[in-house]
């Protein structure tokens, strides 16, 4: 059984010659958590996080793109935030992490 999820996110952008800084802010839950009553299920499917972007892209050249991104993901609750590293130790009743930093460089080409 698959979990069902609520999100959105908003982004702003803005054009500068051959640069686009933009940000974003998006979240994601799942909205079916009390209808997965298996322990080990519910730690596996049940998903929240609210995420923050920063980033650029620069049109290098006409059909390439690279895109420099910095996102800060929090809000976990009592969830692994979707993230599948995020382990949960049971001796401690918790995940791993609370929040974390996800730095990304992405070359996007159209041939």
């Amino acid at each position: 059984m698959l979990a069902d999820h609520e999100s959105g996110y908003l982004t702003l952008g803005y054009r500068i010659d051959v640069f686009t800084p933009y940000t974003t802010v998006a979240y994601m839950k799942t909205t079916d958590n009390d209808k997965r009553t298996s322990m080990p299920l519910n730690l596996a499917l049940n998903d929240k996080r609210t995420a923050y972007s920063a980033g650029v892209r620069w049109d290098a050249i006409d059909n390439v793109a690279i895109k420099f991104d910095l996102t800060y993901a929090t809000d976990f609750g009592d969830t692994s935030g979707g993230l599948s590293g995020n382990e949960y130790n049971p001796a401690t009743g918790s995940f791993m992490l609370d929040d974390t930093f996800v730095y990304t460089v992405k070359f996007d080409a159209v041939f």
